[in-house]
């Protein structure tokens, strides 16, 4: 059913299936999985809360749980989950990212910067990490830092016209118009 789009019949079959076998936290998972495809996220909230409270190493669940607080927009409790998934297993770039919007959006910029840092050393190329360092610099009007960030992007993808944008717009900020003619 996932694999058809076909959420209403997966939540169907799912409950069925849970009603057989109650601890079953893969089931529960999934549930929520289509739960969260439906945007019915408190829904899905309950479903992981149930995966983890019959395994609660399952990181797999943590994860889809904590990106269901985002949605719900209690990025506190969103940050507490995905920094469990982290000690729980490797630390990925995803969680560091995600960790690092969370704070984006309780407006504390220092940890969120120090989060895209940790996403991007983990893989560097990745571009949303870069990207929210440079959208916090922009708002710090440290046009001339981002500069260092955007370079990194073009230097991942260099006919990026979103990366060229963001180039040519520092460098007009800081009076470059050579290079934001480049651009």
């Amino acid at each position: 059913y996932d694999m058809l789009d076909q959420s209403v019949e997966a939540i169907v079959f799912l409950k069925s299936y849970i009603e057989s076998e109650p601890y079953n936290e893969t089931a529960w998972h999934q549930l929520g999985r289509e739960y969260f495809v439906m945007e019915e996220y408190n829904k899905a909230l309950e479903a992981f809360d149930y995966a983890i409270l019959i395994d609660e190493n399952f990181v797999g669940a943590i994860l889809e749980k904590a990106k269901t607080l985002e949605q719900l927009d209690q990025y506190f409790e969103a940050i507490q989950n995905y920094t469990l998934a982290t000690e729980l297993d490797d630390p990925t770039a995803y969680a560091y990212m995600r960790i690092g919007y969370c704070f984006e959006k309780l407006n504390n910029t220092q940890k969120a910067m120090e989060y895209y840092q940790k996403s991007s050393e983990q893989d560097p190329y990745l571009d949303k990490p870069l990207l929210g360092i440079i959208d916090i610099l922009f708002q710090a009007k440290d046009y001339q830092k981002a500069l260092f960030y955007i370079n990194q992007l073009i230097n991942l993808e260099d006919e990026n016209p979103v990366y060229w944008r963001l180039y040519g717009q520092a460098n007009l900020k800081i009076a470059f118009f050579e290079e934001a003619s480049k651009a």
